[in-house]
C-alpha cells in the first residue's frame, strides 16, 4: 500500500515536472521567436541642402531639412508605439549623411523617449545594394522576421507594421511589399520562419535572397514602375510574395505636403516659418516690465512672426498699466495681457494657453534677450535631438558700460563672485543640460504638451520642467548668445547666502518636500507681497 502511494506521488511529480519543462521550452522558443522581428528603417540625416533636395525650391534648404527631420521622429514615434504592443520588436536605423557624432547625438534622443534602438550607417553603391546588407545583417543576427520602411510615409502606423509581422508569422509568404501611390513601395517585409533553432539563418538567408531580388538591372529605382518591376522580379526569383491592401502616400513634391498635415498635425507653415510666442510671468515688476518689453521688440529679427504675452498674477502695483501702455505705443510686435491666480508655474501656463506661438519662449521679467533670439530659436530647435534650448546666463553688473556701472554699487569682491557664479551656472547648464528659468527657456508647443506644461508650483517649477524635457531629448544652451538678467537678489542677500539657499531647495526638493511648502523658506514674508 506504502508502495503504491509512493509511486503515484512520483508519478504526479514527474508529470507535473515534465508539463513546467515543456511550458518553459515553449516559452523559450516564443521567446526567441518574438526577439526574431526587428524593423529597419531607411533615413537621412536632416542636413540642410542635402535632404528633401526636391522641395528646396518650395521651402528653402533650411525647412527642407527641418521637414525630413519631423517625418524621421513622427516613424520613430510610431515605433515606439509598436514596441508598446510587441516589445520584444528590434529597431535598427540605418542612416545616410551626417558625422558619427552628429547622428549620436540625434538618434540617442529617442532612447530618453524609451524607444529602444540601435544605429549604423547604410553601406552599399545604390538603393538595392543597401537593401540588401541591410537585410543580410539583420539575419545575420538571428532575425526572422525583417520589415524595412523609409522615413518619409507620415501615413505609416503601429497597426500597419504589427499587421504585416503577423502575416509573415503565418508563414503563407517570405515577402511583403507596402505600395505607395507613386508606383513605388513603402515597406518590403521579409520572413524566414524555421522551427529549428539550430539552423543558421545567416546562410540560409543568402540562398534564400539572391541578389537580383533587389538588385536586379530590371528595377528603376525612383520611377513609377518600380512596384511594378520589383513583383516581376520576385515571381522570378521564385519568392512567394503579398502586397498589402492599403496604399501610402510618401513625401517627395510640394503636393506630397498635404498628406503630412493630414497624418502627422505639422502644418508647412510651422515647418517653414514657425511663430514663437515670448511668455513673461509678472508680480510687482513696474521697475523693469517697460525695458524687458523694449528689449524683446528691438532684439527680435523677425517682428511678423512673434508675440508677447504678459501674464499677470495680480500685481498691487501699476505693472498692468506699464504694459498697456507699452503695447498701445509700440506696434512692432504684439503685445497681450492676460491676468490669472499668482504662481510663476501657473502663470506660465496660463499664458501658453492664450499664445498662438508654435514655438515658446519663458522669459523672466527681469531677464533680457540677446540680438537675433528669435532666429536662435529657430536654429536650436531645428537641431536633430534637441528638445529644449536656453541662453547662456550672465548678470547685468558684470554686462553693462561704463556709464551703466555707476548705477551698480558693488565691491571688487561682489563683482567677482559675480563672474564666478555665471562661470559655474554655465558649466553646469552646459555639461548637464540644466539650465534654470532665468536663461530663457525655450521649447516648442508640442514639447511643452507633451510633459504635461509647467508643474503647479510657487517655486521649482523651472527645475522641474527641465527634468521633464531632459526625457525627450537634448536641452541645447545657445554659445555665445547671453540671457542678461538681474542680480538684485545677489545683491540683497548676499553670494554665499542665496548660492547656499538655492542648494538647500534643491536637495529638500529631490527628498520630497513639497515644493510651496520650500517657498515658504526661500521668499518668506515676501511670500504674500511678491517673487
Amino acid at each position: 500500500m506504502v508502495s503504491v502511494v509512493i509511486s503515484v506521488i512520483l508519478t504526479t511529480v514527474v508529470v507535473t515536472l515534465a508539463i513546467f519543462i515543456g511550458r518553459l521550452r515553449r516559452r523559450r522558443r516564443a521567446g526567441m521567436s518574438f526577439r526574431s522581428e526587428h524593423v529597419i528603417v531607411f533615413t537621412r540625416y536632416p542636413e540642410p541642402g542635402t535632404t528633401k533636395t526636391r522641395l528646396i525650391p518650395d521651402l528653402g534648404e533650411a525647412a527642407a531639412a527641418t521637414l525630413q527631420l519631423c517625418l524621421t521622429n513622427h516613424i520613430l514615434e510610431v515605433l515606439q508605439l509598436v514596441q508598446a504592443k510587441r516589445p520584444w520588436v528590434s529597431v535598427e536605423i540605418k542612416y545616410t549623411g551626417g558625422s558619427r557624432k552628429q547622428v549620436n547625438y540625434w538618434l540617442s534622443s529617442h532612447r530618453r523617449r524609451r524607444l529602444r534602438c540601435r544605429w549604423s550607417e547604410q553601406t552599399g553603391l545604390g538603393l538595392g545594394e543597401r537593401i540588401v546588407n541591410a537585410f543580410h545583417a539583420a539575419f545575420a543576427r538571428k532575425k526572422q522576421r525583417v520589415i524595412l520602411i523609409g522615413s518619409d510615409i507620415p501615413a505609416i502606423d503601429a497597426d500597419t507594421i504589427c499587421s504585416t509581422f503577423d502575416k509573415l508569422s503565418l508563414g503563407t509568404c517570405n515577402m511583403i511589399l507596402g505600395p505607395a501611390k507613386d508606383g513605388g513601395y513603402y515597406l518590403v517585409g521579409l520572413s524566414q520562419n524555421e522551427g529549428e533553432e539550430s539552423i543558421d539563418l545567416s546562410e540560409k538567408f543568402s540562398s534564400f535572397l539572391p541578389d537580383p531580388l533587389f538588385m536586379s538591372s530590371d528595377i528603376e529605382w525612383g520611377t513609377s514602375k518600380v512596384l511594378q518591376q520589383q513583383r516581376k522580379v520576385a515571381q522570378q526569383c521564385q519568392v512567394r510574395l503579398e502586397i498589402l491592401p492599403r496604399i501610402l502616400q510618401d513625401v517627395d513634391t510640394i503636393e506630397d505636403l498635404v498628406e503630412i498635415e493630414r497624418s502627422t498635425g505639422y502644418t508647412v507653415d510651422q515647418i517653414r516659418t514657425p511663430f514663437l510666442s515670448v511668455i513673461i510671468p509678472v508680480f510687482n515688476e513696474a521697475p523693469f516690465i517697460q525695458q524687458t518689453l523694449q528689449n524683446v521688440t528691438e532684439r527680435c529679427s523677425f517682428p511678423n512672426f512673434i508675440e508677447i504675452i504678459v501674464c499677470d498674477g495680480g500685481s498691487e502695483d501699476n505693472t498692468q498699466q506699464l504694459v498697456t501702455e507699452f503695447a498701445e505705443n509700440n506696434k512692432r510686435v504684439p503685445i497681450k495681457l492676460v491676468t490669472g491666480l499668482k504662481g510663476r508655474g501657473r502663470q506660465l501656463n496660463k499664458g501658453a494657453m492664450f499664445s498662438k506661438g508654435d514655438n515658446f519662449l519663458f522669459l523672466h521679467a527681469d531677464t533680457k534677450l540677446p540680438q537675433g533670439f528669435d532666429a536662435s530659436v529657430v536654429l536650436t530647435l531645428s537641431t536633430p535631438g534637441v528638445s529644449a534650448g536656453a541662453f547662456e546666463f550672465s548678470l547685468d553688473c558684470n554686462h553693462c558700460s561704463e556709464s551703466e556701472r555707476s548705477e551698480f554699487d558693488y565691491s571688487k569682491l561682489f563683482e567677482f563672485e559675480m563672474k564666478v557664479l555665471e562661470w559655474g551656472t554655465n558649466m553646469r547648464a552646459k555639461r548637464f543640460e540644466l539650465p534654470y528659468g532665468d536663461q530663457a527657456l525655450f521649447m516648442s508647443r508640442a514639447i511643452f504638451k507633451s510633459v504635461a506644461m509647467f508643474p503647479d508650483y510657487l517655486i521649482m517649477e523651472d527645475y522641474e520642467m527641465v527634468c521633464k524635457l531632459q526625457g525627450e531629448g537634448h536641452i541645447q544652451i545657445v554659445e555665445g548668445k547671453q540671457a542678461i538678467t538681474s542680480s538684485r537678489r545677489y545683491a540683497r542677500h548676499g553670494y554665499l547666502m542665496t548660492v547656499v539657499l538655492n542648494s538647500l531647495i534643491i536637495m529638500a526638493y529631490n527628498l520630497g518636500i513639497h515644493p510651496n511648502a520650500l517657498a515658504r523658506l526661500y521668499y518668506g514674508r515676501r511670500l504674500n507681497h511678491g517673487n
